[in-house]
């Protein structure tokens, strides 16, 4: 190859590590610089498996939203909330859900749960 070594593989290289930047929570710009990352909001869910509620619990004092979807990605519950929450779970029969908290700045993290009564 008559291209200089550090040209070698560039193509190849360059969508690689925005792959891995990305899987990592940084998102990138362009090939040569790195956008603003926004830190997901920190956040645990209990029980897991649940019965009748879950506990979200949120290490400040912030409001967010939260919103549960079913395994066909069907958002079933969706409320706002602020600090540690009980979400009674009534209405949703044995499975896995996926619990998604967005706080007010658009920072979103998920988690997955089970319902087992």
């Amino acid at each position: 190859d008559a291209r200089p070594s550090s040209q070698i593989g560039r193509q190849h290289a360059t969508p690689v590590a925005a792959h891995l930047l990305r899987h990592v929570g940084i998102a990138v710009a362009r090939q040569i610089s790195i956008a603003e990352v926004k830190t997901p909001v920190v956040f645990s869910v209990y029980p897991n498996p649940a019965n009748n509620n879950i506990c979200i619990r949120i290490p400040a004092e912030i409001t967010y939203r939260y919103s549960i979807y079913d395994i066909t990605g069907k958002e079933v519950i969706s409320e706002k909330a602020k600090g540690n929450y009980n979400v009674p779970l009534g209405t949703l029969v044995n499975g896995l859900y996926v619990l998604s908290v967005k706080d007010s700045s658009g920072k979103v993290q998920t988690k997955k749960f089970r319902v087992e009564r």
